[in-house]
């Protein structure tokens, strides 16, 4: 990521999920954003230059969402490690715009507080104001600003209501840096006792540890280490003295985390309340809202389940039926772009390096593209919308039965995508068992880039636009038993290891529920840019190499046949360990090339049979060649029905994803949990095919 100047004064942008904040922050940043990892950990972090109203240019961070300040997690680490300027290269904020949801203003309050405590220049984006006018939610943001002691800007983010304010209100911030004064003290000058105790007599002891003088922030500081001594959970990192500190002081006053936290969190809904009423705010009873109205049917337990499916299933279908124009046009152009090339350079080994490795290379990750769109737009759609929180709550019934945590529905169906950032999002899951179970079942979500294999295979073996039904063709309704089946196994395999070496209690989830609203479409753009300039920089460079690479393990020995090549050496040895699967040694060199990418099968097969650099999925040229395939030594065609399930079932549960092994490394910190989700999915995926390969020969159908 470009470094940007440390001078920059810096505006913090913080919230609660699902309060807007994301939305505030694409709208002050615009296109201007730069995305990457804060050091050391997977936690996205975003900045822009924002230039504000009199001229003046900020450093905008947007923090990671999170509901509290205390050290629950590696998202409300960061956030509060920015605050206390222990970021490398990323300096403590000299103001923070905390983004709150109107309609919901208790629970959004905690995390101001918590701001206030730290003394430094503050302002409530005060969001959603027309939700809560729905909700009949009666506030005076005047009057809240005098009782909080610091602005309060009212707006509704997604229709850029408010949002000149929120600048100008920066502007002002940052040059006056004035404090205004409160109807109340803050939090932290009212901790009742014993908290206040221990919390005086820790952070006596952490001026004395620093500069000996006194410190304002001290005080907040210590009642941070004090919850957020996360007993055995090594993804906190707390510095060793804190560490030793916080434990000598709640020994001595006979407290554990578990009753501080308890303490803490009673006590600071008490000062919200106050603040609340000191401010007049009123609820009206709405029992009837929309939400309540659409709530009545989407989460009703026999309704619901049946919508959740046809939702999912009509996201499949356009994964697969909508994006073939873009990928034929995609198509198109890299042909004749390729046609171009090859009448403009003679013969050579360049050429063909240039043409069937770079092109091919370049051509084979723009055309994923469409189906990774339309994947990434439903879910930002649901997600906007309000129904992927319902839909994890629908979820839960059936992950408590296994002992999951409902929050790990997110991160999974993050993995559809992608199991890298479903991965990532794993963080959000407090417990450490239940985090590492999510990671080693993630990958069997069917990802965007096994989309590929489908369609093609699909396309070969099957009449895929069958209609079935009158309403779904045949190929859709394959694919969806593709995804089911994932899903069936990640159940499966995540009830195992609950039961066994990641053996745990059932956890509880406590998981709020957004107002349903209208997407904003500014956000989906920014989504989709973003979902693809990750694609493209991490799929794009492994599957160039990887096409290069095969290139030449298929080109080289030069003026030998493709059975003696390198790469077909390598399938043959492996033929007798896939032959009960019903493949042959192409399919072999296809299934080591997809170990970088799932995706590069595709280019393989395409190498394999003459296509060159016109091979895709959706190449009828390529289908045709691999219907031509026969067994050797019969007339029996290769590609069956049978053996296009069974190669496409051996995708479902293998895991050939050398990113995804990477990532989760640098989440577990160790390279037993990737040894075992590689080991684990390989048989899985090799038995699950022996099994249908086998019984479905026995019953007739190859």
């Amino acid at each position: 990521m470009t470094s940007i100047k440390a001078e920059l004064v810096t505006i913090a942008v913080a919230g609660n999920p699902n309060a807007g904040k994301t939305t505030v922050f694409n709208t002050l940043a615009g296109a201007r954003q730069k995305v990457a990892n804060y050091p050391g950990v997977t936690v996205e972090r975003k900045e822009a230059i924002l230039r504000l109203p009199d001229g003046t240019q900020a450093r905008l961070i947007d923090l990671p969402g999170c509901y509290s300040l205390t050290a629950r997690s590696p998202e409300e680490q960061i956030a509060h490690d920015v605050l206390f300027g222990r970021i490398p290269d990323c300096p403590t904020p000299s103001l923070v715009l905390c983004v709150v949801d109107a309609s919901n203003l208790e629970r959004s309050l905690y995390l101001v507080t918590q701001f206030l405590d730290q003394g430094i220049p503050l302002a409530v984006i005060l969001n959603m104001m027309d939700i809560a006018r729905e909700k009949g939610v009666h506030l005076d943001p005047e009057k809240l600003s005098e009782t909080l002691g610091c602005p309060v800007i009212p707006t509704v983010a997604r229709t850029g209501e408010g949002m000149d304010r929120v600048r100008e209100e920066a502007a002002r911030l940052i040059h006056s840096q004035a404090v205004n004064g409160r109807a109340l003290r803050p939090f932290i000058e009212e901790l009742p006792s014993p908290i206040a105790e221990a919390v005086s007599r820790l952070a006596s002891q952490l001026n004395g540890s620093t500069d000996g003088g006194a410190n304002q922030r001290s005080r907040p500081e210590a009642l941070w280490a004090l919850l957020g001594n996360l007993e055995g959970d090594e993804a906190i990192r707390l510095p060793p003295l804190e560490v030793r500190l916080t434990r000598e002081t709640l020994a001595d006053f006979n407290l554990s985390t578990s009753d501080l936290r308890k303490q803490e969190s009673e006590a600071r809904y008490q000062y919200i309340g106050r603040i609340l009423q000191t401010a007049g705010v009123r609820h009206e009873d709405h029992p009837h809202t929309l939400t309540e109205r659409l709530d009545s049917v989407l989460l009703h337990p026999f309704i619901g389940p049946a919508l959740f499916v046809a939702v999912f299933a009509l996201l499949f279908q356009g994964i697969f039926a909508w994006a073939g124009p873009a990928m034929d046009a995609i198509d198109a152009f890299f042909g004749w772009l390729g046609g171009g090339i090859e009448a403009a350079l003679p013969e050579s080994l360049f050429r063909d390096l240039l043409v069937e490795g770079v092109l091919s290379g370049v051509g084979n990750t723009v055309i994923f593209l469409p189906q990774i769109l339309i994947l990434f737009f439903f879910l930002g759609l649901l997600e906007d919308s309000g129904y992927l929180a319902r839909a994890a709550f629908l979820m839960d019934r059936l992950m408590s039965s296994i002992g999951l945590d409902g929050k790990a529905f997110i991160p999974l169906l993050s993995s559809f995508a992608c199991a890298i950032p479903g991965i990532m999002a794993t963080r959000t899951i407090p417990n450490r068992k239940d985090r590492l179970v999510t990671i080693l079942i993630a990958p069997l979500m069917a990802c965007s880039a096994r989309l590929p294999v489908y369609v093609l295979l699909i396309g070969t073996v099957f009449a895929a636009e069958e209609r079935v039904l009158g309403v779904f063709n045949l190929g859709g309704l394959v694919m969806f038993a593709l995804y089911f089946s994932g899903i069936l196994g990640a159940v499966l395999i995540a009830a195992l290891f609950k039961k066994s070496i990641l053996r745990g209690p059932k956890p509880v989830l406590l998981l709020e529920l957004p107002t349903y609203k209208l997407p904003s479409l500014r956000g989906l753009g920014f989504l989709l840019w973003d979902k693809s300039l990750q694609f493209l920089k991490r799929a794009g460079t492994v599957i160039l190499s990887v096409t290069i690479l095969l290139w030449a393990l298929l080109s080289f020995p030069r003026g030998s046949d493709l059975a003696h090549s390198w790469g077909g050496r390598l399938g043959h040895a492996l033929a007798p360990v896939i032959e009960p699967l019903g493949f042959d040694w192409k399919i072999g060199v296809g299934l080591v090339s997809s170990f970088a990418a799932r995706e590069v099968f595709v280019s393989t097969m395409g190498v394999i049979y003459g296509i060159g650099d016109e091979a895709t999925e959706e190449d009828l040229s390529l289908r045709e060649a691999m219907r031509a395939e026969r067994r050797p030594g019969t007339d029996q065609p290769l590609y069956t029905p049978l053996v296009g399930f069974s190669l496409m079932l051996f995708y479902v549960f293998a895991c050939q994803c050398m990113s995804t092994i990477a990532v989760a490394r640098r989440e577990t910190n160790s390279w037993r949990w990737p040894a075992l989700m590689f080991a684990y999915m390989t048989v899985l995926a090799w038995s699950a095919s022996f099994t249908v390969y086998q019984v479905g020969s026995l019953l007739g159908f190859e």
